[in-house]
């Protein structure tokens, strides 16, 4: 089919503002069709091609719109006996008013397409109601607030980790693979200068205490078992409290 073609069959069709919209459209398409014939140019030949291409895009849209069949009602009062019969409560009187006022829009021959009945029901400004639309029900509050529960969770987890990831840039935390050779190091220099306290002071805390020196290699040896008990605990302690001090406050 032709765009003439299409052309004489929308204009049967259209409603007013669509067919305005048509006239200019072909009316600019005549002018520059006629410019370029007085003057062949390579600008007003693409003035006429652009006028063209426009013409035809608003005839594949109209022609979608209005040619491709779609269900619709015969006139108003079908498209009124559809919404009563579906549970909307509205008038003949405010109907017609609505269409007048371009609320439902009308064909060129007063059918009603579904889509634009569809559309006026959504439309706000036409106030429809449908019986029984009194609000969510129980179980759809419930649902909602679970759902909203849900997302809140996750947001506060979002929250946490960018929380975290803020302060692990801060140099707050450290790697715990980190922490513990960190421990293990100062554990191993903690063990050696124990021992060797001991060692060498066993003697003078025997002499204080009015004791025998035969009895050094006991003491000594009572003394490293209990230190080797209190470094046994301290490797096996896996949880630390760790103070940050702010250096700018230190100072």
């Amino acid at each position: 089919m032709t765009d003439n073609e299409k052309l004489q069959k929308l204009l049967k069709e259209v409603d007013e503002t669509d067919r305005m919209e048509l006239d200019i459209l072909q009316a600019a398409v005549t002018s520059t069709r006629s410019a370029y014939q007085s003057e062949a140019t390579a600008n007003r030949k693409k003035d006429w091609d652009a006028a063209k291409e426009g013409l035809r895009e608003e005839l594949d849209r109209l022609w979608t719109s209005y040619m491709v069949q779609e269900e619709r009602f015969e006139n108003r009062k079908a498209a009124l006996e559809y919404l009563n019969s579906n549970g909307y409560s509205v008038s003949q009187g405010k109907l017609y008013g609505h269409a007048k006022k371009g609320l439902l829009k009308l064909q060129a021959d007063k059918s009603v397409l579904k889509s634009s009945l569809e559309a006026y029901i959504d439309n706000p400004a036409s106030g429809l109601i449908r019986h029984g639309d009194v609000g969510p029900s129980e179980e759809d509050k419930a649902q909602s607030a679970e759902k909203l529960k849900y997302e809140v969770s996750i947001l506060k987890t979002k929250d946490a980790k960018q929380k975290f990831d803020f302060e692990k840039e801060q140099g707050k935390y450290i790697l715990k693979d980190e922490f513990e050779m960190e421990v293990s190091a100062r554990a191993a220099v903690l063990d050696s200068g124990l021992s060797y306290w001991i060692k060498s002071n066993v003697a003078e805390w025997i002499q204080v205490c009015c004791g025998s020196q035969e009895k050094r290699s006991e003491l000594m040896q009572l003394m490293l078992e209990g230190k080797d008990q209190r470094l046994n605990e301290f490797a096996a302690t896996d949880r630390y409290q760790v103070m940050f001090v702010d250096v700018e406050d230190s100072e």
